[in-house]
């Protein structure tokens, strides 16, 4: 049920503002609430691995386009090394997370969780960067386009696989 403005404004003013989140939160169905915690964190996660990312492609393992001398061999495999070195950062970000605030461990020992969980990661950032890889190695996107064609087919295969393979419905 929607509430109304002059109910929420109330709260605000008789509960501030972190504790009226709180009441909002208690209010959603447990699925959608999943669904919100779960895209919050994920967007957590996307932000470590883009500025791991970034970071990288920009000093250590350059391979932007604005990156004069470098040939397309030594770009693509930059490219890939600052994207696996985001995506193991931004993996142990999202099973902390995760198992913290979002699902409910107890399907598998904690070890095996964590490993099909990286697994399941894994197989979403392989299965992103072959897109990825592709619109980059033909030089039809740029760095960013590439990361951004991972991130979204990642989220995808990660969030119906953890939600079916790994965590307790």
């Amino acid at each position: 049920m929607p509430l109304p403005i002059s109910e929420f404004q109330d709260l605000i003013r008789q509960q501030g503002l972190a504790a009226t989140v709180s009441t909002l939160v208690r209010r959603l169905p447990p699925s959608l609430l999943q669904l919100v915690k779960y895209g919050f964190f994920g967007v957590c996660s996307v932000c470590i691995y883009q500025s791991i990312f970034g970071v990288l492609g920009h000093s250590f393992l350059p391979h932007f386009d604005d990156l004069s001398g470098l040939s397309a061999g030594a770009r693509k495999v930059n490219f890939i090394l600052s994207s696996a070195i985001g995506f193991f950062c931004a993996n142990g970000f999202a099973y902390l997370t995760n198992v913290r605030w979002v699902f409910q461990s107890g399907r598998h020992d904690r070890w095996t969780e964590f490993f099909l969980f990286s697994g399941v990661s894994f197989l979403g950032w392989v299965v992103g960067m072959v897109p990825g890889y592709l619109a980059f190695d033909d030089g039809h996107a740029s760095s960013w386009v590439a990361s951004a064609v991972v991130t979204v087919v990642s989220v995808v295969v990660n969030f119906i696989c953890r939600k079916v393979f790994i965590f307790l419905p």
